[in-house]
């Protein structure tokens, strides 16, 4: 049967027929002759048919690895059974029995896989645990902590991946900073405030912290002191390019003011009761004199600039409060004024006054009204100026969006509808408010007496003062200011008291500060030696007070760092002063 294939084999190429027979006679091919040196094969193996399963001697076969000895060449891809093989495996032309082979191996013909798949003979072994599981696959990622979120291990590369931390704070931190239990993961509300002691004035009982009098002690829970920025900057500018945009009424800048002074003041060379006088200056007859008009707060552009002064010129401004009851034009409270001062010339004094005023809509239209407060103190900072209201907090105003109106009218302030006008009490030139900050319903009570700006290039701050007359429990209260935009220092809307003092003194009316250096202007007489009906405390923070002569009653502060001047002015009718000392020069010199 093998000899008639090789014939048929023979016949389909008729150029090779005569070279058929000595195929008959030829020794066995090289690939028989591979299958006979397999030393694993025994003889029943060879009558037997070819299994599923291939013995690793039958491999060299099917995979075709040649021999070293024999000719590389391929093996045809069919390859016979082991009794064929015998006979019919040695051609006389190889190339073209292996494109016989490979033609009829094309064809559809099912053929046996005899070649093993290595995977299929390869030993599988567990994949190691990924470092983030135990030995028995418990997740080892969770730190036990459920605030910071639940954490789990990713199995594929074996890392622990972070879990969503609960967030509890509301955004309000004007009631606190909520917190999350680390031990449950539940939010809980702000610990409770310990508030410091209080003048009597709060009508707090009880208190933390240590009062020392005449020396300057800090209390470190800066967190019992917050105001609420009230963001009413829109609202309010809203309202005033409204107004400016009505042909009785023009938006004008602090320049344009300084170039329109009205009034001028006196020079004095002493002031009774004051040490160490560096330069005084009294109102005009008709201001020194008025019993309705009151004088409080002062501040300068030595704060606010970088150079001390305005288009050239170095200013002072003061507030004053309307006392309605003393006068008898009107029973209206006007508010609140403020005198702008030159004091670039020494020998002159020129000045004007401004009415504050506070943006409204009324019945539809933009307009304005005065604002009835103490008014104790100022702090000028860039274009913004501060204003102390004593039971609320700080109110600001825009020196760059000042108001020129109409002055025929006294009484008159706002929208008036039957001129179609707007007034500001026959004051050429109104301020209006841009926002407020307000103490926070969870903060501990602060009065706001009066205000000092703490001039610094690269941490500005507010420091604010209460006024008490009955005990030395009066504090000073210290608010970061943001250099770049002149607004105070907010997280949430909520501006946190820096710093807190305890003076120790009584009557604070005023206050100072340059380092660690705190200047106090107060109302209570000087006893000791030389007496004066004032008194000017001044110390290191953390250290005793000592007292020098001043006058009476003396009100807010102002300090120009780069003259060297520490500015304040009193209030009484014809005994109103605006002076200057040079504090190196306190001691046995000016006692």
């Amino acid at each position: 049967m093998f000899r008639w294939s090789g014939f048929v084999l023979c016949g389909l190429f008729l150029l090779s027929v005569l070279r058929c027979a000595p195929v008959l006679v030829e020794e066995p091919s090289r690939e028989l002759q591979v299958i006979r040196s397999e030393t694993s094969r025994t003889d029943a193996a060879i009558e037997e048919p070819l299994s599923q399963e291939t013995s690793p001697s039958e491999q060299v076969l099917f995979e075709q690895t040649p021999s070293p000895e024999t000719n590389p060449e391929p093996l045809p891809q069919e390859i016979p059974s082991p009794t064929e093989s015998t006979i019919d495996t040695d051609l006389p032309d190889q190339s073209v029995v292996s494109d016989e082979v490979q033609h009829e191996t094309s064809q559809p013909e099912p053929q046996t896989e005899t070649t093993p798949n290595p995977e299929s003979t390869k030993e599988i072994s567990p994949e190691p645990k990924p470092s983030c599981l135990s030995s028995n696959g418990t997740d080892l990622c969770d730190d036990g902590n459920p605030c910071n979120g639940v954490e789990r291990c990713n199995t594929t590369t074996g890392k622990c991946v972070a879990g969503k931390a609960i967030v509890c704070d509301d955004g309000d931190d004007c009631n606190g900073t909520e917190r999350c239990n680390t031990k449950t993961g539940a939010c809980q509300s702000a610990p409770a405030i310990t508030c410091p002691i209080a003048p009597n004035e709060c009508n707090q009982s009880g208190g933390a912290g240590t009062v020392t009098a005449n020396k300057i002690n800090t209390y470190t829970q800066n967190q019992a002191f917050r105001l609420r920025d009230q963001n009413k900057w829109n609202a309010y500018n809203q309202i005033i390019d409204q107004i400016a945009a009505h042909p009785s009424a023009t938006k004008v800048t602090l320049t344009t003011l300084l170039g329109d002074l009205n009034r001028t003041g006196n020079k004095v060379n002493s002031i009774s009761g004051v040490s160490c006088l560096t330069r005084g200056y009294t109102w005009n007859s008709g201001d020194n004199g008025v019993a309705y008009w009151y004088p409080q707060g002062l501040a300068g552009s030595a704060t606010a600039t970088s150079n001390g002064q305005i288009s050239g010129k170095r200013v002072l401004v003061a507030s004053w409060y309307h006392k309605p009851e003393a006068d008898s034009s009107t029973s209206t409270n006007k508010g609140v004024r403020v005198s702008f001062v030159d004091i670039t010339n020494t020998a002159t004094w020129p000045y004007r006054h401004a009415l504050l005023v506070e943006p409204v809509m009324q019945g539809g239209k933009a307009s304005y009204q005065p604002i009835p407060i103490h008014a104790g103190g100022l702090a000028w900072y860039k274009n913004w100026l501060y204003v102390p209201d004593t039971s609320r907090g700080l109110r600001v105003f825009d020196l760059d969006r000042i108001l020129r109106v109409q002055t025929s009218d006294s009484n008159a302030v706002g929208y008036i509808a039957s001129n179609d006008q707007y007034h500001g009490f026959g004051y050429k030139y109104v301020i209006p408010q841009v926002n407020l900050y307000t103490r926070c319903s969870g903060s501990c009570c602060a009065r706001f007496s009066f205000a000092f700006l703490a001039a610094s290039t690269q941490s500005p701050s507010i420091l604010s003062g209460e006024y008490t007359n009955a005990n030395v429990r009066g504090r000073l209260h210290r608010w970061a200011l943001d250099p770049n935009t002149g607004k105070l220092v907010t997280k949430n809307r909520t501006a946190v008291a820096t710093q807190i003092l305890f003076p120790g003194v009584l009557k604070m009316q005023g206050a100072g500060i340059s380092g660690q250096r705190i200047w106090i202007s107060s109302s209570q007489s000087k006893a000791s030696s030389p007496t004066s009906p004032g008194s000017l405390y001044t110390g290191q923070i953390g250290g005793s007070i000592s007292t020098y002569r001043y006058p009476y009653p003396p009100e807010d502060m102002h300090y120009s760092s780069s003259q060297s001047l520490l500015w304040s002015q009193t209030e009484n009718p014809n005994s109103r002063y605006i002076f200057a000392i040079t504090p190196s020069k306190l001691g046995s010199a000016c006692p």
